[in-house]
C-alpha cells in the first residue's frame, strides 16, 4: 500500500516526492481524524447523546503516538544529507542534491519547523501538562482526555511516553545521521537501549510487572542482536562466510526469541476466547456424522462443563457488580452525609459568631 501511494504521488510533477510524501501523510491523519470525528458525533446525534470530546481527544493522542516514528523519521531525512563521491545528496532522496535553493526553501517551510512542532513542542506541552496536573491525573475531568498517555503506567511513572517517544527520536536520528558508518551506529543505538533498560529497571513504569519484565527482555534482546549485526559486518568485509552464517542463525534465533512471548499471548487470548465456540463446531460436525461415537460424548461432557464454567462466571461477575454499585452508592451518600453536617456545622458556628458580635456591639454602642 505504502509502494502504490508513493507510485501515486510521484505522477505529480510540481513536487519532489521526499516532500509531498510528508505532506501526504498530515493529510491522511487529518482525514482519519475528520472521520472519527463525523462518525461519533452522527452515532451520538442518532443515539441522541452528548457529543463526548475526549473521543477527539484521545484520537488525537492516538494518531500522533502511532505515527510520530514515520513522521520524525521523514523530516530528519530532509534536513540530512548523504556524501556520496564528494557530492552531498538529500538523506531521503539521492536523486536529490543537497543545499539547493528549493531544498533550502523545503528545510525552512516543512524540516525545521516540523521537527520543531511534532518532535520538540508536542511532546514538552504534554509533559508540561502532566507534570502541571500530576495530583490531579485520576480525576475523570482531566483522565478521560489524556488517559491514553499513562493509563498503562504507574502513579510515579506518568510520563514514561515521553521517555519512549525521545527513545524514538535518538534512535531515529542515530540511523538518519550515522546510516554511513555502520560500526558507530551500532554502537550508539546499542548504548541508547541500554540506558533505557537501566532507566526501566529503576523505574519500572508498567501497572503490570510482566509487561516490565517483557519491556526489558526485547531491549535486551535487541541490543544482543545489534552488537552480533555489527560483527556479521565486519565477517562480511573480511570475507569470513562460515561466522557470517552462524551469527544470522543467531539473529533469527533472537528474532524467534523475541516474538516468542507475543505470539503465545495472543494465541492464549483467542484460544481463551474462541474454545468453546469452536467445541461447539467440533461437536455439531461430529454428531451429524455419527451421534454416539466416544468423541462425540466426550465432546458434548466438555462442553457441558464449560458452559456451567461460563455461567458461573457470569453469575459471579454480576453479583460482584452489584455489590460494587451498593458500596459506591453508600460511600455517596455517606460523603453527602457528611458534607451536610459540615456545612450546618459551619452554619451554627458562623450564627454563633454573628451572634456574638451584635452583643459586643450592643454593648459598645449602649450608653
Amino acid at each position: 500500500m505504502a509502494n502504490n501511494l508513493d507510485c501515486y504521488l510521484s505522477s505529480l510533477q510540481n513536487l519532489e516526492l521526499i516532500y509531498i510524501r510528508i505532506i501526504a501523510m498530515l493529510i491522511l491523519i487529518a482525514i482519519q481524524l475528520l472521520i472519527i470525528w463525523i462518525g461519533f458525533a452522527c452515532y451520538a446525534k442518532c443515539k441522541n447523546w452528548t457529543f463526548n470530546k475526549s473521543i477527539i481527544s484521545n484520537t488525537l493522542l492516538y494518531l500522533y503516538v502511532s505515527n510520530y516514528a514515520a513522521l520524525i523519521k521523514q523530516l530528519c531525512s530532509i534536513v540530512s544529507k548523504r556524501a556520496i563521491s564528494t557530492i552531498s545528496y538529500i538523506q531521503g532522496d539521492v536523486s536529490l542534491i543537497y543545499g539547493t535553493d528549493n531544498h533550502i526553501f523545503w528545510i525552512i517551510i516543512l524540516g525545521i519547523p516540523g521537527l520543531g512542532v511534532f518532535g520538540a513542542l508536542i511532546p514538552f506541552t504534554l509533559f508540561f501538562v502532566m507534570y502541571m496536573n500530576r495530583e490531579q491525573l485520576d480525576k475523570i475531568k482531566l483522565r478521560r482526555h489524556i488517559c491514553y498517555l499513562f493509563n498503562e503506567y504507574n502513579q510515579e511513572s506518568y510520563y514514561w511516553e515521553q521517555i519512549k517517544l525521545s527513545k524514538k527520536t535518538i534512535i531515529i536520528i542515530i540511523l538518519t545521521f550515522f546510516e554511513s558508518d555502520v560500526l558507530l551506529m551500532a554502537s550508539l543505538l546499542g548504548l541508547c537501549l541500554l540506558f533505557y533498560q537501566l532507566l526501566a529497571v529503576n523505574q519500572k513504569p508498567y501497572i503490570i510487572q510482566s509487561l516490565n519484565f517483557l519491556d526489558i527482555q526485547t531491549g535486551q534482546i535487541c541490543s544482543i542482536s545489534i552488537f552480533i549485526s555489527a560483527v556479521k559486518y565486519v565477517s562480511e568485509k573480511g570475507n569470513v562466510a562460515a561466522l557470517s552464517i552462524l551469527l544470522q542463525i543467531f539473529i533469527i534465533l533472537l528474532c524467534m526469541r523475541l516474538c516468542y512471548p507475543f505470539i503465545i499471548n495472543i494465541f492464549r487470548v483467542y484460544f481463551k476466547k474462541y474454545k468453546l465456540p469452536f467445541i461447539e463446531q467440533v461437536y455439531k460436525i461430529l454428531r451429524s456424522i455419527k451421534a454416539d461415537c466416544f468423541l462425540s460424548r466426550y465432546l458434548n461432557n466438555q462442553l457441558r462443563k464449560l458452559n456451567n464454567r461460563e455461567y458461573r462466571r457470569k453469575t459471579n461477575f454480576a453479583k460482584l457488580r452489584n455489590h460494587l454499585i451498593s458500596l459506591s452508592k453508600l460511600q455517596i451518600g455517606h460523603q453527602k452525609q457528611m458534607v451536610s453536617m459540615m456545612n450546618s456545622q459551619s452554619t451554627i458556628r458562623y450564627r454563633q459568631i454573628v451572634t456574638i458580635t451584635d452583643v459586643e456591639m450592643n454593648k459598645l454602642t449602649s450608653p
